[in-house]
C-alpha cells in the first residue's frame, strides 16, 4: 500500500482526472502482450508525471497570485492597504509622467475616532471605518483608487482630472463624509473627517506628494473647533 504523508497537499480534481486517464491506459498496456508494452508503459508514466508536475505548478502559481493580491488589501474594509496604496500611487505617477496626466491626492483622517473606540468599543469603531470605506468607494470613479493606510486614515487618488475639478471632487467627498451618521445599537455616531489635498502631474514624486497632502490634512484638522461629543443616543 502506498504511504500517505499527513501534510501532503491534496491534488485538485482536474489533476486526478487527467492522471487517472493515463493510469487506465497504462493498465490496458500492462494487460497487453505486445512487444512494445515496456516502451509504451514508460511513455505513459512519463506523461503522467509531466501532467502532475505541470498542473501542480499551475495551481501553486494561482495560489501565490491570490496571496499576493490579499497582501495589498485591508482585511476590515476591502480597500487597498498601505502597501497597495504605495503601489498604486507609484503606478499613477509613472503614467502621469509618461503621458502628462494630472490628478489629486486626498488624505483623510477621522476626527475623535479614539473616543468612539474608548467609549463604544472597537466594534463600533470598525462599523465607522467600514461605512467610511463604503462611502468613499461608492463616490469615486472605477479608475480612482481608495485606500485605508492606517487605523483611521484613508486616501483617495483621483486620476486623470484637472486641478479645479479634482479639488471640487475632493471637497464633495469631505462634505459627504461629514454629513454621514453611523447607527450602532442605540448610538448615532456622526462621522467627522478632515481632508487635505495635493495636486500632482508629470515629474511629481510619491514621497513629496504624500507629505504635501498629509500636511494639508493636518492644517485642516488643527483649524477645526473640538468635537464635544463623538456620539449620541438615538431618538426614534
Amino acid at each position: 500500500m502506498a504511504q500517505r504523508y499527513e501534510h501532503a497537499p491534496m491534488p485538485d480534481a482536474q489533476l486526478v482526472d487527467n492522471v487517472g486517464i493515463i493510469a487506465d491506459r497504462l493498465v490496458a498496456t500492462c494487460r497487453s502482450n505486445t512487444e512494445n508494452a515496456d516502451s509504451d508503459m514508460r511513455e505513459l508514466l512519463e506523461q503522467a508525471l509531466i501532467v502532475a508536475v505541470e498542473q501542480q505548478l499551475a495551481a501553486q502559481s494561482k495560489r501565490l497570485v491570490a496571496l499576493e493580491q490579499l497582501s495589498f488589501k485591508d482585511e476590515l474594509t476591502g480597500l487597498h492597504n498601505r502597501r497597495g496604496f504605495d503601489d498604486q500611487l507609484e503606478r499613477t505617477l509613472a503614467v502621469a509622467s509618461r503621458h502628462g496626466g494630472t490628478g489629486v491626492l486626498a488624505f483623510i483622517d477621522l476626527d475623535n475616532f479614539k473616543t468612539i473606540n474608548d467609549e463604544l468599543g472597537h466594534r463600533a469603531g470598525d462599523a465607522v471605518l467600514r461605512h467610511v470605506a463604503e462611502l468613499l468607494a461608492k463616490h469615486v470613479r472605477t479608475t480612482d483608487v481608495v485606500a485605508r493606510i492606517g487605523g483611521d486614515e484613508f486616501t483617495a487618488i483621483l486620476v486623470q482630472v484637472g486641478e479645479q475639478d479634482g479639488l471640487r471632487r475632493a471637497a464633495a467627498l469631505e462634505l459627504l463624509l461629514n454629513a454621514a451618521v453611523v447607527l450602532f445599537g442605540a448610538a448615532e455616531i456622526p462621522v467627522h473627517a478632515s481632508l487635505g489635498v495635493a495636486t500632482f502631474g508629470a515629474g511629481d514624486e510619491a514621497a513629496d506628494l504624500v507629505t504635501r497632502a498629509d500636511a494639508a490634512m493636518y492644517r485642516k484638522k488643527q483649524a477645526k473647533p473640538p468635537v464635544l461629543r463623538a456620539w449620541r443616543i438615538r431618538r426614534d
